[in-house]
């Protein structure tokens, strides 16, 4: 019997030594739960390690997925037309550019457009396209615009950015009549020496364009008289010109065209201008009323001196004769000579004139008694 209560006792003790740390150990967990339900929990080794713990995750490379093409990119892009883009050129005060019909313009890209990407320059970067909205006005891809006729039109320019986004330039154009070009006055009178531009009398005062629209003008120089060996230099491009001689006396013509085709003449004179002329009669040929009197079969040499604002001889002497109303028979030569042939029924009174070849308009007269 006693035997037996040690053996039961034994059992229990067996059994508290077994229970009594697993309690423990389950109170302990419920304690660390209840002051820090969020702690981690710790991983058992792997033994991977020699240290026990977890290797390591490797750092991973961040990458950017590329953007789609035909995707505007973030860059703010302009355009303009530059302040000078048509500088030199007729613009009216309501800002259209003025043109004549048949006239022809090219386009400065570089100077004329204006581009810009983030408030920088670009104008390398995008494309240009011109175009007319009607056909009054043509233009190519160069940007060379032709007036066609009259009318009124808008010039486009088209300006591609590089992220395919576009912005259209408008120019209002009124094509007008081509210009009409004349000199007023239309002659000149240099001395050795002296230099006249043309190109700045023909804005003011001496050549007049109408409309008011920019005349492309070329001046071209023709000898009328070089005997007393002078010489003329000319810019065709902008009729700027200087004259040298040894003696006055010789003339030349100008004629400018505009690129219409319409053209003036200007008379350039070297030397003193005439201011006066007097013709010079043999006094035998005088009858009895001081009047030059001729008959059938006679003739008389007429003589003509030519004078400047000062009273002296002017630098050219040549004088072209007329009669006007001459009737048949009668003739005056370039020298001068009267001529009476005959046919006359009746007498008959004429009135010759001497004018200056020097572009002066100057002249004089006398009348003629002729008798058959």
């Amino acid at each position: 019997m006693k035997h037996t209560k040690s053996l039961a006792l034994g059992m229990v003790l067996a059994l508290c030594m077994v229970w009594l740390p697993m309690a423990y150990a389950q109170e302990d967990s419920a304690a660390q739960s209840l002051t820090d339900p969020f702690a981690p929990v710790e991983e058992e080794p792997d033994g991977t390690n020699p240290e026990g713990t977890a290797d390591p995750q490797p750092t991973q490379a961040v990458e950017h997925t590329p953007v789609p093409e035909g995707t505007p990119d973030a860059h703010q892009y302009s355009a303009c037309w530059s302040d000078d883009a048509f500088d030199g050129q007729t613009v009216n005060y309501t800002g259209e550019l003025v043109m004549g019909e048949g006239a022809r313009y090219q386009i400065d890209r570089e100077r004329s457009i204006m581009a810009y990407m983030d408030g920088e320059p670009c104008l390398d970067a995008v494309q240009i396209d011109f175009d007319s909205s009607d056909g009054c006005l043509s233009v190519d891809q160069n940007g060379q615009l032709r007036a066609v006729k009259k009318g009124s039109a808008q010039l486009i320019a088209t300006v591609q950015f590089p992220n395919d986004t576009q912005k259209q330039l408008r120019k209002p154009v009124k094509v007008v009549d081509a210009p009409m070009i004349h000199f007023a006055p239309d002659f000149a009178v240099i001395e050795d020496g002296g230099q006249l531009d043309l190109g700045q009398y023909a804005k003011n005062p001496l050549l007049k364009v109408s409309p008011n629209v920019d005349a492309d003008v070329r001046y071209q120089i023709q000898a009328v008289d070089q005997s007393h060996g002078s010489s003329v230099k000319l810019n065709e491009d902008n009729g700027r010109l200087t004259v040298r001689y040894d003696q006055p006396g010789d003339s030349y013509r100008v004629v400018a065209t505009t690129y219409a085709g319409d053209e003036a003449q200007f008379m350039l004179y070297l030397g003193r201008r005439a201011l006066s002329i007097d013709i010079l009669v043999d006094p035998n040929a005088l009858n009895e009323q001081n009047q030059l009197s001729l008959s059938a079969g006679e003739s008389r040499t007429l003589k003509a001196a030519v004078y400047d604002g000062a009273g002296e001889p002017a630098a050219r002497q040549d004088v072209y004769w007329q009669i006007e109303n001459a009737p048949n028979g009668v003739q005056i030569d370039a020298q001068g000579m009267l001529s009476v042939h005959g046919g006359l029924t009746e007498a008959t009174e004429i009135v010759i004139y001497a004018v200056a070849q020097d572009g002066s308009q100057i002249y004089a007269q006398i009348s003629a008694q002729i008798l058959p």
